[in-house]
């Protein structure tokens, strides 16, 4: 370098000295427009995200909650947050795939994102009341969103349902509950702490969000029908055997303790032939799912049991990686939802 240099005088070094400063502005230049390419897919996933939960698009949602880290209290232009917007504008498979998501990271009720309020403090109850938005009340009641939070005007979500004359949504919260004696409970953290609820209350929680179960994990919700084209079948209640998998079972407890899971997935590197079809059984009793996902070891799965997957009538996805079948058993059809 130094000989071609002097060779060619003090031209070759300025000639030199110029093309490094151009490559280096360059390489700034790219690595400016890398980084403002960063910032416009970072905005653009949000932007996804939040159509995401209009659109009820739920691979789209969930693949935003990871890829953006959004929080439960991240608000939008309109000052909403994503369980507000879905509640408001009666997006039910989006509200519960949001409830559910907080809820396995344990924030929902601990954080208070259930009852996190906007500007004018309502909360995503009082605004899905007032709105009318029916299922999405009954969502987040049985997640246990508070009903005695008032707005700045002093109403409760009952109140605004009451003046905007939603009478179903007002007979509704008023079936709901009964006044009785408070009583003091466990938090999930184990700490004693007065919930709000009467023992009447919380008796009557009890057997509504039961009664909201089974109804949403047994029976049709397609109301489009007309009573001579409904298919509804006899409701299955059999409990089933006890689960072999702890993914199954963490489902069955959240059930049980009436803060259900709707999504399951199973991840096995190796067969189980011991297991029917290599699948725990108890699996097809857990009618709250609404998404399953099967990565079993590769070519295992030969076949599904069609007469215990019909148990699933909330499922509207159903993932099979690496499966063997050949085809889907008949009683797939059955599933409205999927």
């Amino acid at each position: 370098g130094a000989a071609r240099l002097a060779r060619h005088g003090r031209g070759a070094v300025a000639a030199v000295v110029a093309g490094a400063a151009a490559r280096s502005a360059q390489a700034t230049g790219t690595m400016g427009k890398g980084q403002k390419k960063d910032k416009s897919s970072y905005a653009q996933k949000k932007a996804a995200f939040w159509q995401a939960v209009m659109t009820e698009r739920l691979r789209d949602l969930r693949d935003g909650l990871v890829n953006t880290g959004m929080e439960a209290q991240t608000r939008n232009e309109d000052g909403l947050t994503s369980i507000m917007l879905a509640a408001l504008n009666g997006k039910q498979r989006s509200l519960d795939c949001l409830l559910d998501y907080y809820e396995r990271r344990r924030e929902l009720r601990r954080r208070g994102w259930i009852n996190i309020q906007d500007d004018n403090r309502r909360t995503a109850l009082m605004m899905a009341a007032a709105a009318g938005r029916l299922d999405c009340v009954e969502s987040l009641l049985i997640k246990e969103a508070r009903v005695d939070l008032k707005d700045e005007d002093g109403k409760t979500a009952r109140d605004l349902a009451l003046e905007r004359k939603k009478d179903e949504v007002v007979k509704f919260m008023d079936d709901w509950f009964h006044e009785s004696e408070e009583e003091v409970i466990e938090d999930e953290d184990g700490n004693l702490v007065s919930d709000g609820l009467t023992s009447t209350q919380r008796n009557k929680l009890k057997k509504r969000q039961l009664e909201a179960l089974e109804r949403r994990g047994l029976k049709s919700k397609d109301k489009s029908k007309n009573k001579d084209e409904s298919d509804d079948e006899p409701e299955d209640t059999e409990p089933g055997p006890t689960p072999v998998w702890p993914e199954v079972a963490k489902i069955k407890e959240s059930v049980e303790l009436l803060r259900p899971l709707h999504e399951i997935t199973i991840v096995r590197d190796e067969a189980q032939p011991s297991l029917p079809n290599g699948i725990d059984p108890a699996l097809w009793y857990q009618r709250s799912i609404n998404r399953l996902e099967l990565r079993l070891a590769p070519g295992s799965l030969v076949s599904l049991p069609g007469a215990d997957l019909v148990r699933l009538r909330r499922l509207h996805t159903l993932i099979l990686n690496d499966n063997a079948l050949t085809a889907l058993p008949e009683e797939i059809g059955r599933l409205k939802q999927l």
